[in-house]
């Protein structure tokens, strides 16, 4: 599932996993999150909306890639 949030921002997905943290700021960026030098980490509410938005994300991404297999 993390390979969808790189799939989603358009960035080459690395080779191994990547750590926790970077993973959780690239999911609040779902949620609204900026990241820049002086932002806090990001809050409840931005993580929230960004899960749900992964979660849909992701399961888009599940459903092309059982569609692909099928055929």
């Amino acid at each position: 599932e993390w390979k969808t949030v790189y799939i989603y921002f358009k960035e080459a997905v690395p080779v191994e996993t990547p750590p926790l943290a970077e993973i959780i700021y690239m999911i609040a960026r779902f949620g609204g999150y900026k990241d820049r030098k002086r932002a806090r980490p990001p809050g409840i509410k931005t993580m929230w909306i960004g899960f749900q938005l992964f979660s849909v994300a992701a399961n888009m991404h599940h459903s092309i890639l059982a569609q692909s297999t099928k055929t």
